[in-house]
């Protein structure tokens, strides 16, 4: 039996998946993390659900910054904070406006 997903679903979380979808201008330091944690890996293989970690995190980033607006959007968040225009909310108020938006209480 080998460890084929279930449906047939390309893992998101190899290396090449990543670089697919990450933008190019990220490559390098994706690149560059990842050689350091396979060396810290073959070092020690008790770190290897670092490496695990590793390659979701990456993977979600890929995601997120591949996004269309995904610049735009941070430029202008980084604006917004910087000339104080960003609203802020605790993390309970985070929390129940998002459980609301679900529609749970």
């Amino acid at each position: 039996m080998s460890a084929q997903p279930i449906h047939g679903e390309p893992n998101p979380r190899t290396p090449l998946a990543i670089l697919a979808v990450l933008p190019e201008r990220e490559h390098e330091t994706f690149l560059r993390r990842y050689r350091e944690v396979t060396h810290a890996v073959a070092d020690d293989v008790t770190k290897y659900p670092r490496l695990e970690k590793f390659l979701n995190d990456w993977s979600l980033r890929a995601h997120v910054v591949s996004r269309p607006g995904y610049d735009e959007e941070l430029e202008a968040t980084r604006w917004a904070i910087a000339d104080g225009t960003m609203g802020t909310v605790s993390g309970p108020e985070a929390i129940a406006a998002e459980l609301a938006r679900r529609g749970r209480t």
